[in-house]
């Protein structure tokens, strides 16, 4: 479960099987943890004056456009997947619902990126918050399971704000 090709297919044979987009969620959607979630987007605002918020191995779940969308405070949410098409069908979903957020001020965005390399769009310290569903147990499970959660868990270290 560790290969783009196995989520590529997936979101391609996913989409295709009905002309209408429904979003996957993996373990719960974002109502199982708005109380938990919502909270945690109570602490200061980044120097942009934006949350940093990273929805890794986002898929097709709407937890990352819920964040946005209900968050009282700016945020800047970026929804993370290896899958292109998981990605583009993202991108579709939200330009033909044209969500708005509760902040005018908040920023919704989709980004192709492979999780273990979060380093390569991010600097050190610069996201407040990192949301993940099953990425890390996806990861787990495939052959070189340890390693790469190892590597996403460093990765997460490495662009978390710590202060």
């Amino acid at each position: 479960m560790d290969k783009k090709a196995t989520w590529d297919r997936f979101y391609t044979e996913s989409s295709s099987s009905t002309n209408t987009f429904k979003h996957f969620e993996w373990f719960f959607g974002f109502d199982a943890v708005r109380d938990f979630i919502m909270p945690l987007l109570q602490t200061k605002p980044h120097p942009d004056g934006l949350l940093q918020v990273l929805d890794m191995g986002c898929g097709t779940s709407a937890l990352g456009p819920c964040i946005y969308r209900h968050s009282p405070l700016p945020v800047r949410v970026t929804c993370a997947d290896i899958s292109p098409i998981a990605v583009r069908l993202m991108r579709e979903q939200v330009q033909t619902k044209a969500i708005q957020p509760h902040n005018l001020s908040s920023r919704l965005e989709f980004v192709e990126l492979d999780c273990t390399q979060l380093h390569e769009h991010y600097g050190c310290s610069s996201v407040d918050l990192i949301v993940d569903k099953g990425t890390t147990d996806a990861l787990l499970r495939s052959k070189e399971g340890k390693l790469k959660a190892n590597q996403v868990l460093k990765q997460c270290l490495m662009v978390i704000e710590t202060s």
